[in-house]
């Protein structure tokens, strides 16, 4: 069975020069990590914003259920995309 692609395959190389090229794309990876890393630890310690038991959620109910389900315990209140 013969298959066929749209786009080209990469070029055949020998395991040196596919090693060294590996290396570098794994340098690239560690480094783009380390930078959304970076970014996730910012995004943590952007201040917070105190939410006033009036104020209505997006489906038109009022907050005012917060103080009793976090009971005092401010380590479990959510945090947005969290």
């Amino acid at each position: 069975m013969t298959t066929t692609t749209d786009r080209p395959l990469p070029p055949v190389t020998d395991r040196a020069t596919w090693q060294a090229r590996i290396d570098e794309l794994r340098v690239r990876e560690k480094a783009h990590t380390r930078a959304g890393d970076a970014l996730a630890a910012e995004r943590r310690r952007l201040p917070m914003v105190g939410v006033d038991a009036q104020t209505m959620t997006l489906d038109g109910r009022p907050t005012a259920q917060w103080p009793r389900v976090a009971a005092g315990r401010s380590d479990d209140l959510a945090a947005p995309g969290h």
